[in-house]
């Protein structure tokens, strides 16, 4: 299914975003608490992009009902 894929991908793409930003901080780049901030828009990111796809999935799933 097209959109268990997508949330598959959302989620490898928040792994990635946050071993990244994890290794930006124990480079020294940003300091813990700018690493908690970035995580925590990351999720949330994460958490409206699959939201919007259980939107899309649930739309298409009326139109098809409807047919």
């Amino acid at each position: 299914m097209r959109a268990e894929d997508a949330k598959v991908a959302l989620r490898n793409l928040r792994r990635d975003a946050n071993e990244m930003l994890k290794e930006t901080e124990s480079g020294g780049d940003i300091t813990e608490d700018d690493l908690k901030k970035a995580l925590e828009r990351v999720q949330v990111a994460t958490d409206d992009a699959v939201k919007k796809v259980d939107e899309l999935i649930s739309k298409k799933e009326k139109e098809v009902m409807e047919i």
